[in-house]
């Protein structure tokens, strides 16, 4: 297994916080990284697993994974707890205590794309540019995104992104519910059904808009888990899934049954729910 702690992790700079773009290349250039290992023969397959910020990493994996590194096969994707839908996050997140994910949003996307595309004084309020002027010399200043759950969005940005034409046309790049070409490769969405962060609701028109395009898709639903608690109970299904596709066997398989829990929900384009015995319609 091969990890990347993305452009800018622990070092004196800025960490591209759900750059997708960014952190998918970073993602597929660690794997491109372990073939230059002397001493090791590895083959040229490869599977993406994303979990947090990684999901949405593995995500954009997907979708640039060809023709990014036409060298390398990736035989499938595996997102935890796949968000969708970023133009709402401003509304979700600015009265709960996960508010700061905005401020690490803004900085990320404006130390990617540089302040002509992602212009900091069209959202940031004074106050917002002290807390954050420290982040440079911080890993990635989270510990300082935390601290502004206490201060109201209103005292730190200008509104709305989605109300700023530069900073709404970052928010449709950046969120897969705008992929409009299909792709063969095999991606498994796991679930958790109470998850705050990534809640159920998101995933559903994220699925639904992907099977339009021609993806091949499945999700696993698991009842009662959140993103913290979601990734033992599917260990043993998404290794399932993943061997199967190291073997290259057809996807989706319609006689696999959830094992992770004692009822668990699947879904794939094809039959719409299959196995599923825990959820009432979306």
């Amino acid at each position: 297994m091969v990890a990347s702690d993305y452009q800018g992790q622990g070092t004196p700079s800025i960490l591209p916080y759900l750059a997708c773009k960014v952190t998918a290349q970073n993602g597929i250039d660690i794997v491109r990284a372990a073939h230059h290992i002397p001493g090791l023969k590895l083959s040229r397959s490869y599977l993406a697993w994303g979990y947090f910020e990684g999901v949405q990493t593995a995500l954009f994996i997907w979708k640039i994974a060809k023709s990014y590194a036409p060298e390398l096969h990736i035989v499938g994707v595996v997102a935890v707890d796949a968000p969708s839908g970023l133009q709402d996050s401003y509304e979700v997140l600015q009265n709960s205590p996960w508010q700061y994910y905005i401020l690490m949003i803004v900085v990320g996307w404006n130390f990617a794309y540089g302040n002509k595309l992602a212009p900091l004084n069209e959202i940031f309020t004074p106050l917002a540019y002290r807390i954050t002027a420290m982040w440079n010399y911080r890993c990635g200043g989270f510990a300082d995104a935390m601290l502004t759950a206490r201060i109201p969005l209103s005292e730190l940005t200008k509104g709305d992104p989605n109300n700023i034409p530069a900073w709404h046309k970052l928010i449709l790049q950046n969120d897969p519910m705008n992929f409009s070409k299909p792709t063969n490769i095999p991606l498994s969405i796991i679930q958790g059904s109470y998850d705050e962060l990534a809640p159920l609701i998101t995933s559903q028109p994220l699925v639904q808009h992907l099977c339009s395009v021609g993806a091949q898709v499945q999700r696993f639903i698991y009842p009662n888990l959140i993103y913290l608690n979601i990734i033992d109970p599917s260990t043993n299904d998404t290794l399932h899934w993943i061997n199967d596709r190291f073997a290259n066997k057809s996807f989706p398989d319609l006689t696999f049954k959830p094992v992770g829990l004692p009822v668990a929900s699947a879904q794939d384009c094809q039959t719409g729910f299959f196995n599923s015995q825990l959820l009432k319609p979306w």
